[in-house]
């Protein structure tokens, strides 16, 4: 049986998978009602994700998209793409 993966983890395997993700695609994925929290923790461990607001019909909404990782000498490396 496959062991069941947190939301941070399910969220960043889509990010390296897909480049972007969206609320209602975390939602659809694991369930997240708070992807800006979870967005918020893979920063603080030095994953590079940049907030886009696209407009439809008016309305705002979240885009996020993976651009790389920091690495220790505060460079960024983009071969965290699977």
């Amino acid at each position: 049986m496959r062991e069941k993966r947190s939301q941070k983890a399910e969220i960043l395997n889509w990010l390296q998978h897909l480049g972007t993700i969206t609320p209602k695609d975390a939602l659809e994925l694991c369930g997240c009602f708070r992807l800006s929290a979870r967005i918020a923790d893979l920063r603080s461990e030095g994953w590079l994700i940049v907030t886009e607001q696209p407009r439809i019909k008016g309305a705002h909404y979240a885009v996020y998209r993976l651009l790389g990782r920091i690495d220790e000498e505060g460079g960024i490396t983009n071969d965290s793409f699977k």
